[in-house]
């Protein structure tokens, strides 16, 4: 069986003051390889810092670039996020049931159904999604707020410190949109979403050329990768920005 090696890439943002990114001017960006090896790595994050972690597969364990191997235990693990402060939060599969773990706080949940996709905020706040019904129920919860969502079916979430969360829905018709908690349906085909302090969204959505290609947009600078026969284009998994 061929073995499919994820590679992680991140975006730098190359800019003097975050007045720079607000005002929508000049932003440049590149890729640069951050691992490499022969076992996947995959569920990147990264905060102010250039703190990058992902989780390593061939033990279940989540890595940091400054920090090195930072859990222990071999349970199963994923999505985990980073904040400003260096906590990370992620969901291991613990009794059978996924639940959110903290690198500071421990444990944070611990009821017999599934917790998946954990986000945290700068300003500490952890979101997360909670099976509440199976494939037809899943809402989003706020270690602050509480339940934000209440039908529907919601898949990965992101908040900052202004309050405003992102997150996934699949409509009726199996649409994919990103909603904002205050600025409504972001993208009508788009999955992933991701947002940071200063407004900005990332996420994937089809290439509007190549339609089964997906591709990396930005609320602010619109279409960040493209479609080269010669680049891993299907292997783009996961985006994050700080």
């Amino acid at each position: 069986m061929k073995k499919i090696i994820f590679i992680l890439t991140v975006i730098i943002l190359l800019t003097s003051t975050h007045t720079i990114l607000q005002a929508k001017t000049s932003v440049s960006s590149f890729f640069m390889q951050i691992t490499s090896g022969s076992s996947d790595k995959e569920f990147p994050a990264i905060n102010d810092s250039k703190e990058i972690i992902w989780v390593r597969n061939s033990n279940n364990q989540i890595v940091s670039n400054i920090r090195g191997q930072i859990t222990r235990n071999p349970n199963q693990k994923a999505n985990p996020s980073i904040n400003n402060r260096g906590e990370i939060v992620y969901q291991e599969l613990i009794n059978g049931y996924s639940q959110i773990v903290s690198s500071i706080r421990g444990q944070i949940t611990s009821t017999n159904i599934n917790h998946t996709d954990p986000f945290i905020s700068n300003c500490n706040e952890i979101i997360w999604i909670e099976d509440l019904g199976g494939t037809t129920s899943t809402q989003i919860i706020s270690s602050k707020q509480g339940q934000l969502t209440f039908s529907g079916t919601h898949i990965a979430p992101s908040i900052n410190c202004s309050g405003e969360y992102v997150w996934g829905v699949s409509d009726v018709i199996g649409n994919r949109i990103i909603n904002s908690n205050k600025r409504g349906v972001i993208s009508n085909d788009g999955i992933s979403p991701v947002i940071n302090d200063w407004g900005e969204i990332v996420w994937f959505q089809a290439d509007p050329n190549i339609q089964t290609d997906y591709q990396l947009f930005s609320s602010v600078r619109g279409q960040l990768t493209h479609y080269d026969a010669q680049s891993f284009k299907d292997q783009l998994f996961y985006p994050y920005i700080n």
